[in-house]
């Protein structure tokens, strides 16, 4: 589109060029775009100048305006019925008005819902239902409406084309603090995006029109996002690959967000990467990457970055066993948050300071903390969080031999984990499932989940994950008398503790193969363990057992006493 005056001042113009961007490339295509505002004579000024670009290449603006009723489906519905331009598949763009309007409170004691919870309701279940509108839908909301939306109408969320902010700087960094991220075991990052092949296609058509276009960097990191869930999730073809190109579209959507001086997006976008790679049980590259990001947030005054970043290196140093740092880290970004009143990221760094005091043994501590965040979480309704926070409340009820009860709480966690295709969590529940099942007396079944867990952190790339499934089904072995093999699964997940590297894990591993040692017969340990030596060649005769040797001393004495006896009479 050819640039109009009266352009916008800074960041608020690169967010109105990607704005654009999108409305431009997606005619004939459903594109649900999400914009958050609360100044509303910007508003009217964006608003005003997309539909005024639009039409000079000919493409028709509609607005419409929300009521009691508030459906977009409806109002799109009663627009393209009268309009013919419409239904022959002319290009437009829709403006969807007044969803900030709409109150919050019942009017009338009968009423069921009020207009808002109808509105997010109208969104959440009539989304198929938008199918059949192939244009860019630009619905305006609050800023509290935008942060709400991937909670209440997760599935519309799911489907938007993009979602942008327009507002004073306080207000983005505000948004992006709002963001959860996945850190030590207790919550995964789950910002919804639009398919892969759209945003390759879409990519594919901005490099044949603008090589040099801004609008790339955001293309680069919502891919690198799409490659990174589709790993986490076990959706990934061909995880080599998908796992590499993840990290190189952060990369690239890094180094130019650098270069051109977007601030927040290259903060914010090494605290994406610092995510995934940890995923990948690649803690030290994730450190170096969270502490870039937390000294460039620090030097900037993001608070909100500087708090995900702190959370960051408080679930890496929490995994490699430093527990005092972890706690100093998680500390620092409960006080970011909660001076910025962020509830969300309150509850989970409260729960990741319960994983931390659990591991530390101080259970009533873990007990506590890992409750208040279930608290918060419930009341703030976010039903994956709270499944995350319960596993690890169950994972914390394993540990000081509750069985019964931890087996409760991993059993309520486990359907909402496969509900959102939350697959680490799903292996975490299923490995302390195990656990307990072990310890009451049932190893069979704990062998059992520890495989699917194995499975399901192999398939994710979950290398931590694969060794401490390793290490929980080498206990439910040894305790169905499987000794050798019980050894052998230790040693695998040993050998993947050194490679990460996590010593106080290996150390666990020794440990328990040096016990198991000491009661699998030395015939066994010498072929658990051979020597790197050449053997020699007698090694390999086959030792007689105990009967044997009895059975070929009488017969050597029979045949010396008959020796005998024959000499004596010659």
């Amino acid at each position: 589109m050819s640039k109009m005056p009266l352009e916008f001042e800074g960041d608020t113009e690169k967010t109105y060029d990607a704005l654009i961007s999108i409305i431009e490339n997606n005619q004939g295509r459903l594109a649900p775009i999400i914009v958050g505002c609360d100044e509303l004579r910007l508003r009217e000024r964006v608003i005003e100048r997309y539909e005024r670009e639009a039409k000079v290449v000919k493409i028709r603006p509609y607005r419409i305006w929300l009521g009691s009723e508030p459906s977009v489906r409806a109002g799109l519905d009663k627009l393209v019925s009268r309009e013919e331009y419409l239904q022959a598949g002319g290009e437009a763009v829709f403006t969807v008005l007044w969803a900030d309007t709409l109150l919050r409170v019942k009017l009338r004691a009968e009423d069921e819902q009020s207009e808002l919870e109808k509105f997010f309701g109208y969104l959440q279940w009539t989304r198929e239902g938008l199918r059949s509108f192939p244009f860019p839908i630009v619905l305006w909301v609050s800023i509290r409406m935008l942060r709400e939306m991937g909670r209440r109408a997760p599935d519309f969320w799911s489907w938007r084309k993009a979602s942008f902010q327009f507002g004073t700087e306080d207000e983005r960094l505000a948004a992006i603090s709002r963001e959860p991220i996945e850190v030590s075991n207790v919550v995964q990052d789950y910002e919804f995006l639009p398919p892969l092949d759209e945003l390759l296609q879409e990519l594919k058509e901005l490099h044949d029109r603008d090589l040099n276009s801004p609008n790339l960097l955001t293309l680069y990191s919502k891919i690198g996002k799409v490659y990174a869930n589709r790993v986490e999730s076990g959706e990934a073809k061909n995880l080599e690959f998908e796992r590499s190109a993840a990290i190189e579209y952060f990369e690239k959507a890094i180094e130019g967000m650098r270069d051109i001086g977007e601030n927040i997006g290259y903060a914010s976008t090494l605290t994406h990467l610092g995510n995934f790679l940890i995923s990948q049980s690649d803690f030290i590259k994730a450190t170096e990457i969270f502490h870039t990001a937390l000294e460039f947030a620090q030097a900037n005054k993001f608070q909100s970055i500087s708090a995900i970043c702190f959370l960051g290196l408080g679930g890496i140093y929490g995994y490699l066993g430093d527990y005092k740092k972890a706690i100093d880290f998680y500390e620092k970004s409960l006080k970011i948050n909660r001076d910025s009143n962020n509830q969300l990221n309150i509850g989970i760094t409260l729960a990741n300071l319960g994983s931390l005091y659990m591991r530390l043994k101080d259970h009533q501590k873990a007990i506590d903390y890992y409750s208040q965040a279930i608290e918060i979480q419930k009341m703030i309704g976010d039903r994956r969080v709270e499944a995350g926070t319960l596993c690890g409340l169950g994972s914390c009820y394993c540990s000081i031999g509750q069985h019964e009860k931890a087996i409760s709480l991993l059993e309520q966690a486990l359907p909402i984990h496969r509900e959102f295709k939350d697959r680490s969590f799903e292996a975490n529940s299923l490995r302390h499932l195990g656990f307990s099942y072990n310890a009451i007396g049932n190893p069979k079944k704990a062998f059992d989940y520890g495989k699917e867990a194995l499975d399901i952190s192999r398939t994710i790339g979950d290398r931590r994950g694969e060794a401490l499934s390793f290490f929980f089904m080498a206990q439910a072995l040894a305790k169905l008398d499987r000794s050798f093999e019980a050894l052998q699964t230790y040693q695998k997940a040993q050998t993947i503790f050194e490679e990460i590297p996590i010593d106080y894990a290996v150390k666990q591993c020794k440990d328990a193969i040096r016990q198991l040692n000491q009661i699998i017969p030395a015939q066994s340990v010498s072929k658990a363990n051979p020597t790197p030596e050449i053997p020699k060649r007698q090694s390999k005769k086959k030792s007689m057992s105990r009967d044997e040797k009895v059975f070929f001393g009488f017969m050597a004495g029979i045949t010396i006493a008959l020796l005998i006896w024959w000499l004596t009479k010659r």
